[in-house]
């Protein structure tokens, strides 16, 4: 195996868009993913995927410059450069509202041809900035901090949902909810418990995949932030994630239902339940 490489959060998987577990081979043109099949399964490995037809598995290099003292002012900088083409090319691509995307600051690095995604912290302050190509490959501008994708919330977020990535986080506001977005699975815990200890939200949901790391990550977050809300619930939607689900058809209502069904974490010890 000394011709493959683990994935990384920085160079994550070219097949599933995950950090962990997949292999890419070092000239870029072969993955092994456990979580998407193909038509040639290693033992105790994963799926073959063959990218000869793809872009490069490894994002282009950053340039050679000093990280930016003002991530804001780089954010905004990417935001203004977004065209309405741009914008409607990518949410054509994902299914979401072209709106949801602009209320987390989208922009567009012409350098890297890349959509780009602040990430703040706890206080909103820009941190870093999250970059993501036309082939949905993921990485971040030099210099970045992992953060949260916060839109603006309005007053007391009642429900308040957490989830992963940008893009799940565009499809929880396309559906109507207030919504939070991590950079993984298990990251962003200090950004969020600094968040909810100012918003002090009535109800949080963690909006989890149903793969292994998606529900470890989501159970860890809910023990640690569960003094800072009234309830928090852990609901797996029944699709990859939130984003796949909007675009088989779920409706505000169905994701209520799926919330209502949940168990507020704690419940058993006296943590009250509130109905969606």
């Amino acid at each position: 195996m000394s011709d493959w490489r683990r994935v990384t959060r920085q160079h994550r998987c070219p097949i599933c868009g995950k950090p962990d577990w997949c292999m890419v081979s070092k000239d870029g043109l072969a993955a092994i993913c456990p979580r998407v099949q193909s038509n040639k399964y290693l033992e105790g490995s994963g799926y073959l995927h063959i990218l000869a037809d793809k872009l490069p598995a490894v994002p282009p290099p950053e340039p050679k410059r000093e990280p930016p003292a003002n991530m804001w002012a780089l954010a905004m900088k990417y935001h203004r450069a977004l065209t309405v083409l741009l914008l409607n090319r990518l949410a054509g691509q994902l299914g979401l509202d072209p709106r949801m995307l602009m209320a987390l600051r989208m922009g567009w690095d012409e350098f890297r041809q890349a959509y780009t995604f602040p990430m703040r912290n706890g206080r909103r302050d820009v941190v870093g900035i999250a970059l993501r190509n036309i082939e949905g490959r993921k990485w971040a501008v030099g210099g970045s901090h992992n953060g949260l994708f916060l839109p603006r919330l309005t007053g007391s977020a009642d429900p308040l949902l957490i989830c992963e990535g940008p893009t799940d986080t565009a499809a929880a506001l396309h559906l109507g909810f207030q919504a939070v977005g991590r950079q993984s699975c298990t990251g962003g815990v200090d950004h969020l418990r600094v968040l909810l200890g100012d918003l002090r939200p009535f109800r949080v949901v963690i909006v989890a995949d149903a793969d292994g790391p998606g529900q470890k990550g989501a159970a860890d977050l809910a023990e640690q932030i569960l003094p800072l809300a009234k309830s928090v619930r852990l609901v797996t939607p029944p699709a990859k994630d939130m984003r796949k689900w909007l675009n088989q058809g779920a409706k505000r209502a169905d994701v209520c239902g799926l919330i209502a069904a949940a168990m507020p974490i704690g419940a058993s010890h006296g943590r009250s339940r509130t109905e969606v």
